[in-house]
């Protein structure tokens, strides 16, 4: 019975709107320091959608957290553009001698399965074609 006003939630900022992604439920997965984690920023603004909540902005110093208020609020946010792409932020994670999180062979392999006509497409290897790890 619970309604917060605001959810502040982390995004995986590889994914730019509109593409959604988000990994396979596993409640014993671990985090590997890769790519396969969480939800894309379109994923998590659909799913916050259903529920009554407006992406209204992504912070700007890591690009990684994004903000959803209810919608209850409508004289709030008039400035921020309906477009889920506007407020993205790129991920902005300055780490020593590289940036970014390296590919997981996990993200790959999520995403063919969400392509059916991909999936098909993938050689015995499991990498699709045209694809480089």
């Amino acid at each position: 019975k619970l309604r917060p006003k605001l959810f502040i939630v982390e995004y995986n900022a590889k994914f730019l709107p509109p593409v959604e992604f988000q990994i396979a439920y596993d409640a014993g997965h671990q985090w590997q320091r890769d790519d396969y984690f969480g939800a894309s920023l379109a994923s998590f603004a659909r799913l916050f959608e259903r529920f009554g909540y407006r992406l209204v902005c992504c912070n700007s110093h890591t690009g990684c957290n994004a903000f959803f208020v209810d919608t209850t609020f409508p004289d709030r946010f008039q400035d921020v553009p309906a477009d889920r792409r506007a407020p993205y932020v790129e991920a902005r994670l300055w780490l020593p001698k590289k940036t970014g999180h390296p590919a997981s062979i996990k993200t790959i392999e999520r995403i063919l399965a969400t392509e059916p006509s991909a999936r098909a497409a993938a050689d015995v290897s499991g990498h699709g074609p045209g694809m480089q790890l």
